[in-house]
Formats: structure tokens, sequence, C-alpha cells
């Protein structure tokens, strides 16, 4: 992840109120000064996205001070006649289903190529010139213009139609559904994460009467089956890393109660540590519970850790800070 503020100049999102978009405006508002959104409303069946996109936006402004001042206003386009053209299960009452092409009913033909192309004339007039969307190629249902391919042929399609050099942004271009959900984290933590499960919509029927672990949908058409399955392939990722970290500290005190110090640069065994203060010194476990003169890292972590084992024993401490001085004098 990069550093906020990158781009200095505004950012145009396309922002829907889904899940992925709202990752977006977090990413977008993390890196740039100024941040519009800009919906659409063109027919879709799950029309609820547009009162979902609303109650977003206020709560990012309301949950992260930080980022409000950089939230800018909030555009509205109405493409009703684009959503008429394409008759599909996102735009009329068919059935979800997989189509002889290979591709599921709820796909609208040519909707983000239009998409990007009303947004780079607005963005064109308001001086923004980076446009940001939340298209993804790894968890997704095969949408031909939510390819990277596409969306790099429609970028330079615009910089030579507006003679501006335009750049189309799709973080989650490469992360799966999982690694979105670790992006939200990141980038907002425990609050963002909430945000999106409350107040986001991604299901296709437009449904939010049930309310599962990831948010609320019918919990069975395309949408729903790909959050889900994130929410879950995250929510196991997270208690795997929870596991390693308690394994992880479970192994460093036994090592270090049976001499095994793990320091920045050498591992300290049970016998004596191969840097050059064992080597010189001969300083083993018996004396110090394993190297005290090591590196400085070895040094402090043993030197506070002997103190509290030994505190009984000044003979011991007392050799132990004329040992640790006379080796920094000799490597410093």
């Amino acid at each position: 992840m990069q550093s906020a503020k990158k781009n200095g100049a505004g950012a145009l999102l396309l922002f829907s109120g889904g899940q992925d978009s709202t990752v977006c405006l977090g990413w977008a508002l993390d890196r740039c000064e100024r941040v519009e959104t800009m919906g659409f409303d063109y027919g879709q069946r799950h029309g609820v996205e547009m009162e979902c996109r609303l109650r977003v936006r206020n709560e990012i402004a309301r949950r992260f001070p930080a980022w409000a001042s950089r939230l800018g206003a909030d555009h509205v386009l109405d493409v009703a006649s684009f959503g008429a053209v394409s008759d599909t299960a996102l735009t009329s009452d068919a059935e979800i289903e997989m189509l002889a092409s290979g591709l599921p009913s709820t796909f609208v033909p040519g909707r983000n190529l239009v998409f990007f192309t009303y947004a780079a004339a607005l963005g064109y007039r308001r001086g923004l010139h980076v446009l940001v969307g939340g298209m993804c190629e790894t968890d997704y249902s095969g949408y031909p213009d939510c390819r990277d391919a596409t969306l790099r042929a429609l970028e330079q399609a615009i910089r030579l139609g507006t003679e501006i050099p335009f750049s189309i942004e799709t973080p989650l271009m490469w992360l799966t559904k999982a690694e979105t959900w670790a992006l939200a984290d990141e980038l907002g933590g425990e609050a963002l994460v909430d945000l999106i499960i409350e107040e986001t919509h991604t299901c296709y029927r437009g449904m939010r009467g049930q309310r599962h672990a990831w948010g609320y949908g019918c919990g069975e058409c395309p949408a729903c089956d790909l959050r889900a399955k994130g929410f879950a392939a995250w929510q196991a990722s997270r208690a795997e890393a929870a596991q390693r970290q308690r394994h992880a500290l479970v192994v460093n005190l036994v090592g270090f109660r049976r001499g095994r110090v793990d320091c920045r640069f050498h591992f300290c065994g049970n016998r004596l540590c191969r840097c050059r203060g064992c080597r010189r010194f001969g300083i083993c476990q018996r004396c110090l519970r394993g190297c005290l003169v090591s590196c400085g890292l070895c040094l402090l972590l043993n030197y506070v850790l002997s103190i509290q084992a030994s505190l009984q024993r000044s003979d011991l401490v007392a050799k132990c800070l004329q040992l640790s001085a006379h080796f920094l004098r000799r490597v410093g």
C-alpha cells in the first residue's frame, strides 16, 4: 500500500454504494487531496444502492474526520435510456442465470465503458483527471468490461479524445474478495469494515431484509456469493494469522528459557551465539540465559529478562553490567 496523498490532484470515483466502490472510496480518500463521487441511475434492479450510497458517504464523513475534509461533491447522472437498451437481469425482472455466452444474465454490455466516458466528461470540467473504479478480474463474474486490458484501452481512448492525461485507477483489479476485505481493514480498521457490512449494498436482487455476517442481501445471487465467500476466507486468514502470532510468542518464550534468543542478526543456540561477542567472551546460557553480548537487541532483551529472573543474584547482575559495558566499548 502506498502512502497517502500520492495524487495531489483530485479524483473522481465511480461510486455505486457497494462493497467494492466503498473500499475504493477509502483508498482514494487516503491518497488524494480531493475526492468527488459519481453515481448512475440506469434503471438497475437493485436501485436500493442509490439510497445506500448517500448513507455510506455520510457515515464516511462522520466516522473518519480526516477523510471528511477531502470528500467533495456527489454527482448523480440519470442514464435510464441506457438501461432500457440493455435487456438484462440487472435492469429487469429476468431470471439470474448463466447464458450460452458463458456470462451471467446480469451482464450489462458496455456499462463500465459508458460510465467512465461520462466520468471523463465530468472530470474534464471539474479538473479531476484521476478516475477510480472498483473493477476486478480476480474474483468476478467474468464481465469483459471489468478486465484490465479493456480499461487500459479505454484510458488511452479517453486521453486521445480529450487531450488530457486521464488515468483510470482500479485498486482492486488484482485482489480477491478476501483481500478486498483485508484492504478495507487496513484503510479504516473495524470502523470501515463495520460500515461496509451495515450500510453498503451489493445484492443484485436489491434485498435488504436479511442480515448476514458479511452484510445484507439475498445470499444467492452471484454478487452475494462472491461477497460471502470473500468474507469467510478473510475471517479464516485472520484466525490463522492470530494463531501463528500466538504460536510465535510461545516459541519465543520457550526459546528464551532454553537460551535461544531470536536476535535481529543471529540465532542464539543452547550454548554459544555465533556473534563475535560470544566468540570473544565465551558467555553461555549458564551465566546469562543466552547471549548477553551479541547485538543491541539481544543485549537489551537478555539484560532486562536476566534482571527479572535473577533479582536475588547481585553478583550475576554486576557481571552482566560489567561485560555489557566492556563489549559496547569494544564494538562502538
